[in-house]
C-alpha cells in the first residue's frame, strides 16, 4: 500500500473514531435503544460517493474494531458489525447499481444499519420481541441517514476533497 494512501486512510479512520466518540459523549437519549445520528458513517459515505467501496469497508472495520476496543465491549462489537455490514452493503449496491445520490445512499444506509442491529439483537436474545422496535428504528434510521447524507454532501462537493479522493487513494 502506498504511503500516501495509508496516511489518508489512517487519518480518515481517526476522524471517524473522533466522530463516534463525540456522538457517544453528547449522548443522545432516545426512548428506543440503538438510535444514533451515525456521524462516523459519513466517512464511509464519502468513500462510497467516490466509488471506493473497498476503502469504505476497510475504514469501517478498523473504526469499529478500535472504537469497541477502547470504548465498548463484545456486545457493542456484535451490534456495530451487524449494522455496519448490512448498511455498507446496501449503500454500495445503491450507489453502484442504482446510482443513488450521497443523500439517498445515506438515507438507505441509516435504515439498513438499524435493521442489521435488530437482526443482531434477535440472534443474541432469541426473541422476536425485538422486532417491535422495527418501525421506530426504520424511521430513526431514515431521519438520521438523511441528516448525515445532507452534511456529507457538502463535504463530497468540496473541490479539495474531490482531488484527494480522485488522485491520492
Amino acid at each position: 500500500m502506498k504511503t500516501k494512501k495509508l496516511t489518508v486512510l489512517s487519518l480518515l479512520v481517526a476522524v471517524s473514531m473522533l466522530l463516534s466518540f463525540v456522538e457517544a459523549a453528547v449522548g443522545f437519549d432516545f426512548a428506543v435503544p440503538g438510535i444514533k445520528l451515525g456521524l462516523a458513517n459519513s466517512v464511509a459515505l464519502i468513500f462510497v460517493a467516490f466509488s471506493r467501496y473497498k476503502e469504505a469497508c476497510l475504514v469501517n472495520i478498523i473504526r469499529i474494531m478500535l472504537t469497541c476496543l477502547i470504548f465498548g465491549n463484545a456486545m457493542s462489537l456484535a451490534f456495530s458489525v451487524a449494522g455496519a455490514a448490512l448498511s455498507l452493503s446496501a449503500m454500495c449496491i445503491a450507489h453502484r447499481f442504482f446510482k443513488f445520490s450521497p443523500f439517498g445512499v445515506s438515507f438507505l444506509g441509516g435504515i439498513f444499519h438499524n435493521i442489521g442491529q435488530l437482526l443482531a439483537a434477535f440472534a443474541v436474545f432469541h426473541s422476536a420481541a425485538v422486532f417491535g422496535y422495527l418501525p421506530y428504528l426504520v424511521i430513526a434510521g431514515a431521519v438520521c441517514g438523511a441528516l448525515t447524507g445532507f452534511a456529507a454532501t457538502f463535504i463530497i462537493k468540496n473541490k479539495n476533497i474531490k482531488e484527494v479522493f480522485k488522485k491520492e487513494i
